[in-house]
């Protein structure tokens, strides 16, 4: 049971959050991925849960049985209502703050450092997408779990009888199995788990966790086995060595680029601990000034009114702490560094990552993100304590309380213009309907005449949202083919042709069943071969680009 001083902290840490999520949770909606998941739960539904959820699993998340348990539950519950879902993860996302709390004090980290540490993952913008986007819901529940597997090892550690030690390892294992079923970037972070509880049993005199360790190694080498063996993503395309030496060039080339992909050690650190951290003021400004916010001022009282409680709340845990305390600091930067590069190592493997301090991508930093909050109350205390004691409190407390204002900030700002993207693509599925109100207009739609992305906001990018939109907006038996107009598009002999993400490219035959659907004049323009698709972009749409600012997949518009 937590102290006094805990319970107090997790009061203010769960305040903090609520404060910074009240001004957007409710006003969210669907994007992206969201709209071809749910037309799958609706479309491939089975008279009972499990079915559907079977049928989920093998046809559309083999590898993320948890994710697909996370949807249908949602789905089942509150259907196309956007809004419960988001007051759902935000429960969730308030909960791992807290966990994370916890785990840090059961590790012996001071409440000095564990409190700001803490607020600061709850409210910076290193993974702000994983806020947003239902279809990345199952980020946060990993970490969620992982931290309880976390905190179950610790328990079983200290627990004298013997029964309460095999209950508190099996609810590790259980935890450890629903972190790794719902997302992969916590996997080497559960490597970390081994060490930690050796370590606590060595400081508390207790037996080695032998079983524990051993038990949650194979369960955890399984459960990757499982996943490598039905994953798509690792695209080797037959050569094993090629793949490894591209992803290891990758990993340290000085020219990385962000619409290239791919872990990159550089790149990694830039985005995380410069654009989202030593610059961070920077940063808010220039969401501020990139005039997508609408609710400035409010977003300007509660980023002061959060960071006040960090800066009062450190601050009066730093006037208690002794000088020799503040030696944990230095302990806490390098463990932060080791979490961080660990919570990006899953990337090692694969080159499905994108580093983006704003753009959609950025989800893929939710586990390396508790490395950085960590590095940096770390820094501050090593900072801290190198000057005179009377400034001491100060020099500490302020940085993080600002850090954590304008993370704060520009959550908001990124949080206004997801809302204002999903009223944009209501708007546009709600034209569309006007024109062809008694079914799709054609087999495959393309959407012309609007902007892909409202600033980092996707709005209808790709093939599978637009697809996946208009297959739920007309119920359609099986799925439809769409996509979006762009500079990304290309005019073929025979068909579309249109890159997306890592430069994957999708293409669509002229046919009697294509059309193009222009959003500002309201009409439906069919496409049934090179003609027509010349004459359209030779008379209707001279500007593929919809005059909408420059953009990447992933990135959406970049902000700073």
């Amino acid at each position: 049971m937590p102290d006094r001083g805990a319970r107090r902290d997790i009061i203010l840490l769960l305040t903090m959050f609520a404060l910074s999520a009240l001004l957007y949770v409710a006003r969210l909606g669907f994007y992206s991925d969201d709209w071809s998941f749910l037309y799958a739960m609706q479309a491939k539904a089975e008279p009972g849960f499990w079915s559907s959820l079977i049928r989920l699993v093998r046809e559309d998340l083999p590898t993320r049985p948890g994710q697909a348990l996370l949807l249908l539950s949602l789905f089942r519950a509150f259907g196309l209502a956007p809004a419960p879902y988001h007051l759902f993860n935000a429960a969730v996302m308030a909960g791992v703050v807290v966990l994370f709390y916890l785990a840090l004090r059961r590790l012996g980290v001071a409440r000095t450092f564990a409190f700001p540490a803490a607020a600061l993952y709850g409210l910076l913008p290193h993974y702000s997408t994983d806020r947003f986007w239902v279809a990345a819901f199952q980020a946060p529940l990993s970490i969620g779990f992982y931290l309880v597997s976390l905190l179950s090892g610790l328990h079983a550690v200290e627990a004298l009888r013997p029964a309460a030690r095999w209950w508190w390892t099996l609810a590790a294992l259980v935890t450890l199995a629903g972190s790794v079923l719902n997302y992969e970037v916590a996997v080497p972070l559960i490597l970390l788990n081994a060490f930690l509880w050796w370590r606590h049993a060595r400081i508390l005199a207790r037996p080695k966790p032998t079983v524990l360790v051993a038990s949650n190694i194979l369960l955890l080498l399984a459960l990757s086995a499982y996943k490598a063996l039905l994953t798509q993503r690792m695209e080797n395309n037959g050569d094993l060595y090629g793949y490894v030496r591209w992803l290891a060039r990758t990993a340290i080339t000085p020219f990385y680029t962000r619409d290239h992909g791919g872990f990159n050690l550089f790149f990694s650190v830039f985005t995380s601990y410069v654009q989202d951290g030593l610059l961070l003021p920077w940063s808010a400004w220039k969401v501020a000034t990139s005039g997508t916010p609408q609710n400035l001022m409010p977003m300007l009282l509660v980023s002061a009114a959060v960071g006040a409680v960090i800066f009062f709340s450190a601050y009066s845990l730093a006037v208690r702490t002794p000088a020799e305390g503040w030696t944990q600091g230095r302990t806490l930067l390098v463990s932060g560094i080791v979490v961080f590069f660990l919570g990006y190592a899953i990337f090692l493997t694969n080159g499905n990552v994108q580093f983006t301090p704003t753009g959609i991508a950025n989800r893929t930093a939710i586990a390396a993100a508790l490395g950085v909050v960590l590095s940096f109350a770390g820094a501050a205390g090593m900072v801290a304590q190198r000057v005179r004691e009377s400034w001491r409190s100060w020099v500490y407390s302020l940085p993080l309380a600002v850090m954590g204002a304008c993370g704060c900030f520009i959550v908001n700002g990124l949080a206004d213009s997801w809302a204002t993207a999903y009223n944009h693509e209501v708007n546009v599925l709600q034209a569309l309907a006007a024109v062809s109100p008694n079914g799709p207009p054609g087999q495959t739609v393309l959407l012309d005449g609007v902007c892909p992305y409202l600033g980092a906001a996707p709005v209808f990018e790709s093939s599978w949202d637009f697809a996946g939109s208009l297959s739920l907006r007309y119920a359609t038996p099986r799925y439809l083919r769409g996509d979006v107009v762009s500079t990304r598009l290309v005019v073929r002999p025979d068909e579309f042709e249109v890159t997306h993400y890592l430069g994957k490219k999708y293409v669509y035959p002229y046919s009697s069943d294509l059309v193009i659907f222009n959003l500002r004049d309201g009409r439906i323009y069919p496409v049934p071969d090179h003609t027509a698709a010349e004459r359209y972009f030779a008379t209707v749409n001279q500007d593929k680009s919809n005059g909408c600012p420059e953009w990447l997949p992933g990135h959406g518009v970049t902000l700073y």
